[in-house]
């Protein structure tokens, strides 16, 4: 799994997350609590040290499987993705 993958919840996930189902273990909504768009795996990896990388790994495309979360950035994407130009501003410009 690529350390910065950054997943995202779904409508299901945030379901779950705010414990209007049940359907995950605690331990479980745990991790699917702090997934929010924004923390990259190897984030997730430190903030559960306790749990081994491949079982973190295994439970996240688990929960991408079951619809919990998606894929939503991953260092390709961004990599690939050309930068914005950038324009000067007017008041930058020499005066002629």
């Amino acid at each position: 799994m690529n350390p910065i993958a950054i997943y995202s919840k779904t409508g299901k996930g945030v379901k779950e997350a705010a414990g209007k189902t049940s359907s995950l273990s605690r331990g479980d909504r745990a991790v699917l609590a702090q997934i929010d768009g924004k923390t990259t795996f190897a984030d997730l990896q430190i903030k559960f040290y306790s749990i081994a990388p491949d079982k973190l790994e295994a439970l996240i495309l688990q929960l991408d499987k079951d619809g919990f979360v998606r894929e939503v950035a991953s260092s390709a994407a961004q990599a690939e993705a050309p930068a914005a130009p950038v324009r000067p501003s007017a008041a930058k410009q020499p005066a002629c």
